[in-house]
């Protein structure tokens, strides 16, 4: 008989028989969806699919809370749907309990064909088609430029930060992503980025911009110090990030299915791509 139910953080070993079958994700990367590096408003961490006492299905939902733009928002991010093949005929069942989420503006990041068909039809909007390849480009204006600075020690970082960005820093300290902060006068950017690897090629994934506009007006300057850091001269960025009116050199790259979202009460702008599957597995 098939069910549907709850999956908690303490199921982690029962449901990675099954994950273990799907990807080239190690272990302790799995348990990253399982137990997560902030506190979450929610005592479950996805659901499962069961064939009497077997796991056929699994899908993650990795649930916080957040301020923006002065009000707290409820997030869900959906992840790592996974099926055994005799039983995918099945995978709706496990979206109709998403479909009973209330109160949370839930995204879908990295769908699936399939999965983002069933999304569509559960009513969620795309989020993001694109996304941009900013080069590193030289800049003379960064070499003579003063009042300004980079900081990468976490516990410096902290020291500059709002509470609310404190609060983000230190909820993404055990996440699978790199913090930079870059400091001018009396302003600064947080960012956020991982390294990723697209067709052979290396890349510094932003997934965070906390300061879009002095990011813009500095733009060369942080793209070069990241390419110090990391030795990648490319750099991805969602579209959204950056903005409708993002002026500069860079290509636009298509994503395989766009991003989407559900929400009653949050535009495309509000939603990064903190807190979510980008920081807790290597995708």
């Amino acid at each position: 008989m098939l069910t549907v139910e709850k999956v908690n953080s303490k199921m982690f070993e029962d449901v990675y028989k099954l994950l273990d079958k799907f990807g080239n994700v190690k272990k302790s990367q799995w348990k990253n969806i399982f137990c997560h590096p902030w506190e979450t408003p929610e005592e479950y961490v996805g659901f499962k699919l069961q064939n009497d006492r077997t796991i056929v299905g699994f899908i993650g939902l990795i649930f916080v809370k957040r301020e923006i733009r002065g009000e707290i928002q409820k997030f869900c991010n959906l992840t790592s749907l996974i099926v055994e093949e005799e039983f995918r005929r099945e995978t709706l069942a496990l979206f109709l309990e998403i479909r009973e989420i209330e109160g949370y503006t839930l995204t879908n990041l990295t769908p699936s064909k399939e999965v983002y068909s069933i999304c569509k039809a559960l009513g969620f909007l795309d989020l993001e088609e694109k996304i941009k390849i900013l080069p590193t480009l030289p800049s003379w204006m960064g070499i003579f430029s003063t009042g300004d600075r980079f900081v990468s020690v976490p516990e410096k970082i902290k020291t500059y930060l709002s509470k609310k960005d404190v609060q983000i820093f230190i909820d993404h300290m055990q996440a699978i992503c790199k913090a930079l902060l870059y400091v001018k006068g009396n302003d600064y950017c947080l960012i956020f980025y991982k390294t990723v690897r697209r067709k052979g090629l290396a890349f510094n994934h932003i997934l965070f911009i906390s300061n879009i506009n002095l990011f813009m007006t500095s733009k060369n300057k942080i793209l070069i110090k990241l390419c110090v850091l990391e030795k990648h001269i490319f750099h991805l960025i969602d579209s959204r990030i950056l903005g409708e009116d993002f002026k500069g050199f860079a290509w636009d790259y298509p994503l395989a299915r766009p991003r989407q979202f559900k929400s009653d009460k949050l535009r495309k702008e509000d939603i990064d791509n903190l807190y979510s599957e980008f920081v807790l597995l290597p995708i």
